[in-house]
């Protein structure tokens, strides 16, 4: 974008796309994670900004183990509710 004074103005600006699960039965979707980046920098750009992407300086991809939880202990059910005959413990 120029100014009144015809020089141009560059700003940073910050887009994140949201987690994805990836396993053998969910591929990493990338046409999704571009489509959220693309909106973001439309929605950037409706505000009045004014402003074109230049360049893209630097990707950041995370990635971290996913661990599900799972049942692993036993908690006996409290007497006073295991005498109503009302409960199934499982």
């Amino acid at each position: 974008m120029r100014d009144a004074d015809g020089r141009i103005t560059r700003i940073p600006a910050y887009f994140c796309a949201l987690p994805q699960i990836v396993n053998e039965g969910q591929p990493l979707d990338m046409g999704e994670i571009l489509a959220s980046l693309n909106q973001q920098i439309a929605d950037f750009n409706k505000r009045g900004s004014g402003f074109e992407l230049e360049t893209i300086d630097k990707v950041i991809l995370a990635m971290n183990p996913f661990l599900p939880l799972c049942g692993s202990t036993y908690i006996p059910t409290p007497t006073f509710l295991k005498n109503k005959h009302c409960l199934i413990n499982v």
